[in-house]
């Protein structure tokens, strides 16, 4: 098992799952991962079977891929900036919203958002005083969807969610209350991690318990656990950090309205 200090980096450790996080995404985009280490902008068509963006862009640093729709894929070339970085950037992005509006479509950009990966082992944290966790299948989570108090943890009805939904730990208090979900759903064929913590239980450092505790099992069943976030959310950047994760890759797309 590896050990390192709360907050430093395991070059080791980091160095495995980074790799393994880049190898799924490539793989989502149908990609070597040597695609990421180009210092160049990279295209490729959209696969049908994903259409729910016209535009995503990836990066990790060292090269940026644009997964595109194909009827967008000729505009997208010609007015590509220079450096792959600047893929990213808002005005490149809405370029291809406006040239969608001149279309007749609707687009809108999303992001850039954050990914993690694991960058030192998730700290074992006790549960506080009276408190009971349970681990709950697919099933729990969907009907827990209907309810609308854990977005995050277990998604919202009709999102897709309920296809990809592995499993949930939930935090109930002494009196058997729930107070925070970290649910497990599938993304680049990795087990990406959504959290919520009820408003009344917030500042007790829940969300901190339940991101570590849920990528400590995900570590445990072989698998590779992912986080990601808004760039401006802050706070959700500060839980992944303090449960071992660290920033790996940016992402941003453009995708119908509604």
């Amino acid at each position: 098992m590896h050990r390192c200090y709360p907050g430093v980096v395991s070059t080791e450790l980091f160095s495995t799952y980074a790799r393994e996080t880049r190898a799924a995404v490539a793989r989502s985009l149908h990609l070597p991962a040597s695609a990421f280490d180009r210092e160049q902008l990279t295209f490729v068509d959209r696969q049908d079977s994903n259409p729910s963006f016209t535009l995503k862009a990836t990066t990790f640093g060292t090269g940026t891929v644009i997964s595109i729709d194909p009827a967008y894929r000729q505009f997208a070339e010609a007015n590509a900036p220079a450096k792959h970085y600047r893929a990213m950037s808002a005005p490149y992005l809405r370029s291809i919203a406006e040239e969608g509006k001149e279309r007749g479509e609707e687009l809108q950009v999303s992001g850039p958002g954050l990914g993690f990966t694991i960058g030192t082992e998730p700290p074992d944290l006790p549960l506080p005083a009276g408190f009971q966790l349970r681990e709950h299948d697919a099933d729990w989570m969907a009907a827990e969807q209907q309810n609308h108090r854990f977005e995050n943890g277990v998604g919202d009805p009709g999102e897709g969610r309920e296809a990809s939904n592995r499993f949930a730990l939930a935090f109930y208090d002494a009196s058997g209350v729930l107070a925070a979900v970290a649910g497990a759903f599938e993304t680049y064929g990795m087990l990406e991690i959504g959290m919520d913590v009820a408003r009344p239980y917030r500042g007790r450092g829940l969300g901190r318990l339940a991101v570590s505790r849920l990528a400590r099992e995900i570590m445990h069943r072989g698998e590779t656990p992912f986080y990601s976030c808004a760039a401006t959310n802050i706070r959700s950047h500060l839980t992944a950090e303090s449960s071992g994760f660290r920033a790996i890759m940016s992402r941003a797309t453009v995708a119908p309205a509604g």
